[in-house]
């Protein structure tokens, strides 16, 4: 999977001690946010991730304690592919990953 992805670029890079990078999809980055967000299951719909947007949660009481939400969906690297090309139309750009 994933996972030998990861170790192969800790080796290659270098890697911060207790430190994870994650790739997903972005109904598990919205649930995960949510839960760290402390968010009821309806939160999920207020989440939109862009598949290229970076979010960062620490855990600086350890893996078992609640996540601190750092960064959330940062795109600034995107340039001007950052913007969404929708209309201001609600029923156009609700989908599964939420509602923008």
């Amino acid at each position: 999977g994933g996972g030998i992805y990861v170790r192969e670029a800790c080796r290659t890079n270098g890697c911060v001690q207790g430190s994870l990078g994650v790739d997903s999809h972005s109904p598990h980055s919205a649930a995960l946010a949510s839960h760290c967000l402390q968010l009821k299951p309806e939160g999920l719909l207020l989440m939109r991730f862009d598949a290229a947007g970076v979010s960062i949660i620490d855990f600086p009481d350890g893996a078992r304690s609640g996540g601190v939400m750092r960064c959330l969906n940062y795109t600034a690297h995107l340039g001007r592919w950052a913007v969404p090309i929708t209309r201001d139309d609600m029923d156009m750009v609700c989908g599964i990953d939420g509602c923008f």
